[in-house]
């Protein structure tokens, strides 16, 4: 079967399925403000176009469903400003756990999270602890942009800094969907954090998570150098991307959990 979108399949196919060669990827995303650049979709673009690049790479022998994304997250962290969604985490966690319980219901055991929001990552954490615990599975879940080896298209100030509509994920938007990006809108988001580092130092460091709202960081909702962002660097972050992904899924085939 290789690999295949859930929803294309019928109830039939299931009962020829080699549950225990078949891993089923969840994609969750967001819909939420980018800066007044990027769509509101960028959270769920990225990690689809991510994946249509895994399929090309995964060997025929392993079998992956992939499973509808779920486009609403956790992201109030922006709702200050217009268009964005968001769930609050109970209603987060239920839903996730929800999708997670009725893929295990077919015999599945093996489910590979793929995150496209940073927002939310703690809370794919834990879903997937619970998940663990509870139906005895194998749960690993993922940021797309964190899963790949080490980036080499920025330098490290944007990768720390530059965490929202700011070169990584631009580049891939332009590659992906450049007619969602508005070019004259692209510019250098330069973060609050970045800013404040050497007046706060230790309120900034990277060890140190104080809560924020998306305006504290930069009053566009943006941070980031947006400017530097091309085609060529967005096809180089999704292909670095799909090829740590589908190097995951085969070490997950691989990998049998103690007893």
């Amino acid at each position: 079967m290789a690999c295949k979108y859930w929803s294309e399949l019928s109830t039939t196919d299931f009962e020829n399925l080699n549950v225990k060669n078949t891993i089923a990827i969840m994609p969750v995303g967001s819909t939420e403000q980018h800066g007044p650049h990027l769509p509101l979709g960028v959270d769920v673009r990225i990690p689809e176009g991510v994946l249509k690049s895994v399929i090309d790479k995964i060997d025929g022998d392993i079998d992956i469903l992939i499973l509808p994304t779920l486009p609403i997250g956790k992201a109030n962290e922006h709702i200050g400003f217009k268009g964005t969604l968001s769930l609050s985490i109970n209603t987060l966690i239920s839903l996730w756990t929800e999708v997670a319980e009725s893929v295990f219901r077919t015999g599945i055991k093996k489910l590979l999270i793929l995150n496209g929001h940073g927002g939310q990552t703690q809370v794919t954490e834990i879903v997937a602890r619970d998940l663990r615990v509870r139906y005895d599975a194998l749960v690993v879940p993922i940021n797309w942009w964190s899963v790949r080896d080490k980036p080499q298209e920025f330098d490290q100030t944007e990768y720390t800094y530059g965490i929202h509509g700011g070169a990584e994920e631009t580049s891939a938007m332009i590659y992906l969907h450049s007619n969602l990006v508005k070019a004259d809108y692209c510019k250098n988001f330069q973060s609050n954090p970045f800013v404040n580092r050497e007046k706060f130092p230790r309120l900034f460091s990277q060890g140190v998570k104080h809560a924020w709202k998306a305006e504290d960081l930069h009053i566009e909702g943006a941070m980031g150098d947006a400017s530097v962002a091309t085609a060529a660097k967005g096809k180089e972050i999704v292909e670095n991307a799909a090829i740590s992904i589908a190097e995951l899924i085969t070490e997950m085939i691989e990998y049998e959990l103690p007893n």
